[in-house]
Parts: C-alpha cells; structure tokens; sequence
C-alpha cells in the first residue's frame, strides 16, 4: 500500500524555500536585463568557441541564468517551484544548491564536449531542472 509522506507536504508547490525563491528571483532579473540589454545573452550564454579561445569558463555558471523566452523562463521556474522545493525541504538548501548547480554545469560541460568550435549560444536552467525532476522521481517514484 502506498503511504503519502506528510512531512514533505501532501502535494506539489507551496511555500517557497530559500534557494528556490533566490534561484527564481535571479532568473528574473537575469530575464529583464536581457531584455534590456540583448548582447548580455552573447555575453553570458555558453558559446564553447569563447570558452575555448578566451577561457570564458564563467559562461558554465552564467549560462542557467538567462532564458529565450518568457515561456522558457516561466516553465522552468514552474518546475524549480514544483519539484526544487520538495528537494530542498530533504536535502537542505546547501546540498539542494550543490545539486543544482554541479548538474547545471555538468549539463553546460555536455554541451561544449559535443561540440567545442561551435559559436551558436547555449542558454537556461533546462539541464539543471531536469536533473531537479530525475531526483524527484528517485525520490518519490509513486508521486
């Protein structure tokens, strides 16, 4: 019989955790600079040809904070929200941010291993939050 742990919550969202909230505050403003200022994206996106050629390797960071669209943005907060917040409620937020950001840039350093002469720019938290929802799984498979 499947038994609900109530000390994680009873259902998905609710209130928000430490990380999660500044991750979401940071990807939104992240979205309204480049907004108003579109050559950050250039600047910030991963672009493998500048990591190579200039050592750009803040870019691996840099990169989760910027987003295509509104719609980029808004369903991969909603997924930090659904699913980080959970996570972060069992980890803690130390290990949670850890998580986050070793999978984040591991999903970047995937990227630039594909293909590192490239100059096409690779921006958003999406390796990141499918990580987020890959542990939520593990975690609660029957959820």
């Amino acid at each position: 019989m499947y038994r609900r742990n109530f000390a994680y919550g009873s259902g998905f969202g609710g209130s928000l955790m430490p990380a999660v909230k500044w991750l979401m505050v940071a990807n939104g403003v992240m979205f309204v600079l480049q907004q108003l200022y579109p050559p950050l994206t250039g600047m910030m996106g991963l672009v493998p040809w500048r990591i190579v050629h200039e050592v750009a390797v803040y870019q691996f960071v840099t990169y989760l904070f910027l987003h295509g669209s509104f719609f980029h943005l808004f369903f991969n907060m909603l997924m930090l929200w659904m699913f980080g917040r959970e996570l972060e409620t069992r980890w803690g937020t130390r290990f949670f941010l850890k998580y986050y950001f070793l999978t984040g840039v591991g999903a970047g350093i995937t990227s630039f291993l594909f293909n590192p002469a490239s100059h096409s720019v690779t921006i958003g938290a999406s390796g990141a939050i499918m990580a987020i929802l890959v542990a939520f799984a593990l975690h609660d498979p029957n959820r």
